[in-house]
């Protein structure tokens, strides 16, 4: 019969026994999503990624100079991030610490 299998088994008496192992899985890509902004308090965002991952989240108004912070995930794959700096515009990314 013809298609797509996942796995393929050949039964010998003269060959070993082959153990095929899938490479490692990359962490995912953080999402960041926005959850509040006060003139007071500045801006508060929540990043999602794989749980126990660390990202830096970088922050930048003008993408000449800017800044990072480290956050770790928790068991759920969630860090929460507070901006206390007032800035006309801003621009964030999160990416993986390597």
């Amino acid at each position: 019969m013809l298609g797509v299998y996942s796995k393929l088994l050949i039964k010998s008496d003269v060959l070993s026994e082959t153990v095929a192992r899938l490479p490692a899985r990359k962490p995912a890509l953080a999402t960041l999503t926005p959850l509040a902004f006060s003139l007071t308090e500045g801006l508060r965002l929540s990043l999602h990624g794989d749980p126990g991952v660390g990202y830096i989240l970088e922050g930048t108004s003008d993408f000449l100079t800017g800044n990072g912070s480290s956050l770790a995930t928790d068991s759920t794959g969630q860090a929460i991030f507070q901006d206390p700096s007032l800035h006309e515009q801003r621009f964030y990314r999160a990416r993986l610490v390597q």
